[in-house]
């Protein structure tokens, strides 16, 4: 059986990128600057019947601004998903406050080494990864 490589699947960005949510004005950013924001870092993935699991740790996560400039890494350290187990529910990953801007697009990075897919039969199956680093583009700047 031939699995698709992330690089020419489309699927890495909807695996990483399924849920990012912004909440401002609430108790816990009581104290903040005007306009700023706390950010939810939530995942999701998108179904792939041939696999009984698919890992893979993120590494980095980052806000571009619409200059182009990214923030600092939003997570505090590596975090490792198993991202089949997320067809229909979101995991969290981070909740940070990031510096006052506008931010167009989110940019993850995998931990190189990191990803790891197992067939219906439990048997590892090789990935292609092409690239371990993936930008999307936000529906609406935040």
């Amino acid at each position: 059986m031939r699995y698709p490589s992330l690089q020419t699947s489309g699927l890495a960005p909807l695996l990483i990128l399924g849920l990012f949510a912004c909440s401002g004005g609430s108790d816990s950013n009581a104290g903040a600057p005007s306009g700023a924001f706390v950010l939810d870092g939530l995942v999701q993935d998108a179904p792939i019947d041939d696999l009984s699991s698919f890992t893979a740790s993120v590494q980095e996560v980052r806000l571009v601004s619409t200059g182009g400039a990214t923030t600092d890494n939003l997570l505090a350290s590596p975090v490792t998903i198993e991202w089949l187990g997320l067809q229909s529910t979101g995991a969290w990953v981070f909740q940070e406050e990031p510096p006052e801007g506008t931010y167009s697009a989110v940019s993850v990075v995998l931990a190189p080494g990191s990803v790891v897919a197992r067939d219906l039969q439990g048997s590892t199956v090789a990935v292609q990864v092409g690239t371990s680093a993936f930008e999307a583009p936000l529906a609406t700047p935040l």
